[in-house]
């Protein structure tokens, strides 16, 4: 009996769990940004206007970034 409660209770949950839709995460990484505007990279839209690119990204809907931090970079 101890097994087949939490085994009942399963077989009700999983067919639920099958319809729910997992949020999905839109993201990039963006340690590089500052090093790539100081050597001269620009960004645009797709309308060909220059524009900064973490608007950019907000506007395609990306809302998660990793920034790596670097605490003695070579070169500086």
């Amino acid at each position: 009996m101890q097994i087949i409660l939490p085994l009942l209770l399963l077989l009700l949950v999983l067919p639920n769990c099958a319809n729910a839709q997992a949020p999905f995460a839109k993201g990039t990484d963006v340690s590089w940004v500052t090093q790539m505007e100081r050597a001269g990279r620009v960004f645009y839209d797709e309308a060909g206007t220059q524009q900064n690119l973490f608007q950019l990204l907000h506007e395609h809907d990306l809302h998660t970034f990793r920034l790596r931090v670097w605490i003695h970079p070579a070169g500086g």
